[in-house]
């Protein structure tokens, strides 16, 4: 439980990071439409995490109903909900509802407005810059270049900065690549652990058991 709920928000967090790179490069390029596509998907994520932290804290002081929508509003909130689930918190002071159901609506909020929209998305851009001919997506040899470049971003710190360059960007496609791999894994994983905890949960098997139980 406590890998699974960790797992799943680095990869949260990494997904959103990968998203706003994204803005930035499309805006870049010009592709204005796009970009404001992805900022609205991460704007809406964000912006219904911090509404489900404000609504989900009536009865506690406003110093911490501030800080909760803190936390969702810099995009930390699936690191807040892991650290609690996986330290068996079952439901705060003053919340409405349990800090594993808080977690499972985080998460759904993430893949709906998030992670499935941005995929498709990022598959289309692709899509059609191969149609199109333009960019360096299709050469195996550019690709395996920027897969190398990659794998000194992940083991040398000196290369990080690197990343964010609009030059090193537009010569190697694999950070579009990378992002479009990271939402696709986010949407994955986040569907399998949340079917497989409200599957597996005692009280749902108990009270549904027509329902659930698939998982033996």
């Amino acid at each position: 439980m406590q890998l699974r709920v960790f797992i799943g928000a680095v990869l949260s967090i990494s997904d959103l990071a990968s998203d706003i790179i994204m803005i930035s490069i499309y805006t870049s390029r010009g592709q204005r439409f796009f970009a404001n596509i992805v900022a609205i998907c991460v704007g809406s994520n964000v912006f219904f995490q911090t509404f489900l932290a404000y609504v989900n804290y009536p009865g506690v002081p406003w110093k911490v109903r501030l800080f909760e929508c803190a936390v969702s509003l810099t995009g930390s909130k699936p690191i807040l909900d892991a650290y609690r689930v996986s330290s068996g918190v079952e439901k705060r002071e003053g919340c409405l509802i349990s800090c594993f159901m808080d977690m499972a609506i985080t998460r759904a909020c993430e893949l709906f407005f998030e992670c499935i929209p941005l995929t498709l998305v990022q598959v289309y851009v692709l899509l059609d810059r191969r149609n199109s001919g333009d960019g360096n997506v299709e050469r195996s040899d550019e690709l395996c270049t920027a897969c190398n470049t990659a794998t000194l971003v992940i083991l040398t710190n000196t290369v990080i900065p690197n990343c964010f360059r609009h030059s090193l960007i537009a010569e190697f496609g694999f950070v579009e690549i990378g992002s479009l791999s990271m939402s696709a894994l986010t949407t994955g994983f986040i569907t399998a652990i949340v079917t497989f905890d409200f599957d597996t949960k005692r009280d749902n098997r108990k009270d549904s058991p027509e329902f659930y139980g698939a998982i033996r």
